[in-house]
């Protein structure tokens, strides 16, 4: 059994999965269908386009990363860093930085600006390949608001979302709780025990905001991870599917080819229906032919594969590259897909809505810490493959995140979403272990690190104003920059803080608690008040009209000249439509 074990630990599945991108050689001048981004809204538009026969080429930014490839030392990690910093962050570590270092190409991709921090996946299946699985749906609450779309609210509310399209994802991506205690091989896990323990402890504190009221009610549930628990045939690129072995790595990319990324499932259905994916493709802006796009779009190109020779001029630089489409879906997440927007308006395309850029939510996302707990052993760090076949199961961490306590859903009215939250428990993969470490001071193995996803708005009810929220501009590098003042003052962020640190004295014993660590880091104005978030949203929200939002809840953009008007041929499908947070992982 021990031989076994090890063998399954070290088993690599290089060269087991198939290559998804094409040479760029074979991009063709022209197509149907031009989808941007590669992530959940780019991965799923292309698949669906594709399986009824459409021509569809996928443009992706950053490199195919598979199974087997990715860092799995800090030293590695750091040549994958894509990191930016925008002009105006003041102070600590990150004052000299003010333009792209490192890889641009490179899977991490920071972003780094006065008050807020963004933290997202680049490559081809997108923040996929980094997150940590979870499937989880909104609650309820959040679609009674009124800034969804009227057409899209009716499905939202009477249930056809979750019941059909969620549905849809679920089984796409093949989620499944973890399957705690069904076998030697997955045993209960010590980081889902702590979250448990959290949540005996909720009827002990006291309600942050009104201490006089009852203590905010508390669930517990192992949470849908896109996983594979068991050795399977993938049924689409029918490659064999290696079981979770519990190494904790999930964020850091999956070396063992067990996590379902997009490269698996959608995006592997559409390179199997006809699509063609590029990758190191990144899109500059996009121009209009004929009146609105009437007579389709050009999509101009930056090609950063530029040690290909074929694609450099006589001084050794990148031609000019574009590809011509009838229609368009920019689908490059929420800072990508409004940057190309911004930039295709500074070069000409005339009546976007002058709400890009506006709505911007981090998703209410914070990290804590409870380090020193008095309660015993916890496996809170990624293992490496040596170090997982000489570890048994019981004292691995498991998948990054397993389970989920939902705190402050006991209301039924809108208003109160703004004091609800989820907390998960998470695990910081080898690469980024040695920063937590540094924080634990020698008790790693009873440290626990929890994610927390609220509201953030500054008021309570519906349909909040734009400028609750964060606004995001061009620099004048035609980058794209995030401004929210005061961000990590909102009210969100110190109901959520204020409990966790309550309930995690309560459970672990007192004094042990660090808050949103970004907050204790010397990052410049962040240390103060800033925040850091892997589920940036908004930028091309959906509304009504051009005058409440981008787009219309069909994704179509939204153009100067009526109430109705829109761009022929353009759309936007990805977390930069949301209006608002949705509180959860959104995929």
């Amino acid at each position: 059994m021990a031989a076994e074990a090890e063998a399954e630990a070290r088993a690599s599945p290089v060269g087991a999965f198939p290559s998804l991108r094409s040479p760029l050689q074979e991009m063709k001048a022209e197509y149907e269908y031009v989808v941007i981004g590669s992530g959940y809204g780019g991965s799923v538009t292309a698949c669906r386009l594709a399986e009824k026969g459409h021509s569809v080429c996928l443009l992706e930014r950053g490199r195919e990363h598979l199974p087997g490839t990715f860092p799995e030392t800090l030293t590695e990690a750091a040549t994958e860093l894509r990191f930016h910093a925008s002009k105006g962050t003041k102070g600590g570590l990150l004052e000299r930085f003010t333009t792209y270092v490192q890889n641009e190409r490179g899977l991490y991709d920071i972003r780094r600006f006065k008050e807020v921090t963004v933290v997202q996946g680049n490559g081809l299946g997108g923040t996929s390949l980094i997150n940590a699985n979870v499937v989880i749906q909104p609650e309820p609450l959040v679609f009674q608001d009124k800034v969804w779309p009227a057409p899209l609210a009716e499905e939202l509310q009477n249930g056809t979302f979750q019941k059909v399209y969620m549905q849809r994802a679920l089984n796409a991506l093949s989620a499944n709780p973890y399957p705690s205690g069904s076998s030697a091989k997955y045993p209960e896990l010590s980081k889902v025990n702590a979250l448990s323990r959290l949540v005996d402890k909720a009827g002990e504190v006291p309600n942050p905001n009104f201490p006089d009221k009852p203590p905010l009610g508390a669930s517990f549930e192992l949470t849908d991870i896109a996983v594979s628990f068991e050795t399977r045939q993938h049924k689409t690129s029918g490659v064999e599917q290696l079981p979770c072995n519990l190494c904790g790595n999930c964020v850091s990319g999956c070396n063992v080819g067990a996590k379902n990324v997009l490269g698996n499932n959608y995006l592997a259905t559409a390179k199997a229906h006809g699509a063609e994916i590029f990758s190191e493709c990144a899109v500059k802006h996009l121009s209009a032919l004929g009146d609105g796009g009437a007579d389709g779009w050009i999509v101009h190109l930056d090609l950063l594969q530029t040690e290909d020779e074929q694609f450099k001029d006589d001084d050794g630089h990148p031609p000019d590259f574009w590809v011509k489409a009838k229609n368009v879906f920019v689908c490059a997440g929420s800072l990508g897909s409004t940057e190309i927007l911004l930039r295709s308006r500074e070069a000409g395309l005339e009546g976007l809505s002058p709400q890009l850029g506006q709505r911007f939510s981090g998703n209410g996302d914070s990290y804590a810490m409870s380090i020193r707990q008095e309660s015993g052993f916890i496996a809170g760090y990624g293992l490496t493959a040596d170090e997982v076949a000489v570890t048994p199961a019981e004292k691995r961490p498991g998948p990054c995140i397993t389970s989920v306590a939902k705190v402050g859903f006991g209301g039924g009215d809108i208003e109160d979403l703004i004091d609800a939250f989820v907390v998960e428990d998470a695990v910081a993969p080898v690469p980024g272990a040695p920063a937590e470490k540094l924080l634990a001071r020698g008790v790693e193995d009873r440290t626990q690190t929890f994610l927390v996803m609220s509201h953030d708005q500054q008021r309570k009810g519906s349909a909040a104003p734009p400028e609750d929220f964060g606004t995001m501009t061009l620099s004048t590098q035609g980058n794209i920059n995030i401004e929210w003042e005061k961000v990590g003052d909102l009210p969100a962020y110190h109901t959520a803080n204020e409990w966790m640190k309550a309930a995690s004295n309560k459970a672990f014993g007192e004094g042990h608690f660090h808050e949103n660590m970004v907050w204790k880091l010397p990052v410049g104005d962040a240390a103060t008040d800033g925040s850091i978030t892997v589920h940036p949203l908004g930028g091309c929200s959906m509304g009504a009209d051009q005058t409440s939002g981008v787009v219309d809840h069909r994704g179509r953009v939204f153009r100067e000249g009526g109430e109705d008007a829109v761009f022929a041929g353009l759309f936007v499908s990805d977390g930069s439509v949301a209006p608002r947070s949705v509180g959860i992982n959104p995929l």
